[in-house]
Order: structure tokens, then C-alpha cells, then sequence
């Protein structure tokens, strides 16, 4: 391994450390691995980081699972239709208070943000939280978001 590509391998086996450990590997002299011991230390490395992944993507799948039964118990407990249930679900978030991070929170909070199905579920929330808004107008109720 040449000098250039020891760096480029020390520099991706810090940037891997930091995403498995959420710090920058200390107390390691690098200088002192072999190219063996280098590309070793990397495999594991990136070993803990794929198990890391697939452990997080379950435990969403999980929760995708769980938010889709509450939906569903929503609807089936008298909502009647997908879009009262988000409404209800929304509406019960947070004690009823609706504000620019009223959706996130939700999302955040049954660990369904930034996945496909968050986004989704995101896009439906915010035309029933726009529907909420125009209700309100209507009765001339105040809401901030």
C-alpha cells in the first residue's frame, strides 16, 4: 500500500469509526498497523457499521408495523376512513397543540422519520393538518404553525 493510499485508508477507517462509535477513534497509532492490520481493523469496522444498519432498518420496520396498526385500530376504534385517523392521531400528539413540529415529533417519536414509509405518512399529515388550518379559519379558531 503506498503512502497516499495508507492516509486515504486511515482517513475512511476514522470516518467509519466515528459512525459506529459516534466519536474519532483516540489512543490509536495508526502509523504502527501493518497494511494487514489496517485492512483488518477496516473490515471490522465496516462489519459493526452493516450490523448497525440492518439492527436500526428492523427496528423501523418495526415501527412502520406499529404506526400501521394504530392507523388501522384508529379507524377500526370509529374513525371510519384513513384520512379522521390521522387527524385523530395527530390531534391527540402533543395534547392537541399543532405547530410547525407537530408532525415531525410524531414521526420522530415512533422512530418512522426519515424512512420511505415516514415520508409518506409525512405528505398525508400535513393535507390533514392543512385541512385542520382551513377548519379552523373557518371558525375563526387560532392555530399556529
Amino acid at each position: 500500500m503506498t503512502n497516499s493510499e495508507r492516509n486515504e485508508t486511515i482517513s475512511y477507517i476514522s470516518d467509519v469509526y466515528k459512525d459506529v462509535n459516534g466519536i474519532r477513534p483516540r489512543n490509536y497509532n495508526f502509523d504502527a498497523f501493518s497494511d494487514k492490520d489496517l485492512d483488518e481493523f477496516l473490515a471490522d469496522l465496516n462489519k459493526q457499521a452493516d450490523d448497525q444498519y440492518w439492527e436500526m432498518r428492523t427496528e423501523q420496520a418495526k415501527s412502520e408495523l406499529k404506526f400501521m396498526k394504530l392507523i388501522n385500530d384508529t379507524i377500526a376504534s370509529g374513525a371510519g376512513n384513513r384520512e379522521t385517523a390521522l387527524r385523530w392521531i395527530i390531534q391527540g400528539y402533543d395534547n392537541g397543540h399543532i405547530d410547525g413540529w407537530t408532525i415531525d415529533g410524531l414521526l420522530i417519536q415512533n422512530n418512522i422519520d426519515y424512512t420511505k414509509y415516514g415520508f409518506k405518512i409525512k405528505a398525508e399529515l400535513e393535507k390533514v393538518v392543512q385541512n385542520i388550518f382551513e377548519e379552523s379559519e373557518e371558525d375563526n379558531v387560532e392555530l399556529t404553525i
